[in-house]
């Protein structure tokens, strides 16, 4: 949190609507932002902000990353490959 002390979640359909299943938006930085972006489809997204949740909630931390592990994967495939391909 000292990292990105501003952090805001957006639903990426209906804000409203928490029974769907829907994918969030995170924006995470030093601070909010400070001005309104002139792109239309970035002005709707801001209006579609969640509320902070209340309680105890575990952070998300960056101590596990499976897609850098997957990508990390996949090149070694990919090295081992050109190896028996030469």
């Amino acid at each position: 949190a000292s990292e990105f002390p501003a952090i805001h979640a957006y639903a990426v359909n209906n804000p409203a609507a928490p029974q769907l299943w829907q994918n969030i938006l995170l924006a995470a930085g030093r601070n909010a932002p400070s001005h309104v972006p002139a792109d239309p489809t970035l002005q709707d997204m801001l209006t579609h902000l969640l509320p902070v949740p209340e309680g105890q909630w575990t952070p998300f931390t960056d101590e596990y990353a499976p897609v850098d592990r997957l990508i990390g994967d996949f090149q070694s495939q990919e090295a081992a490959k050109g190896q028996r391909d030469s």
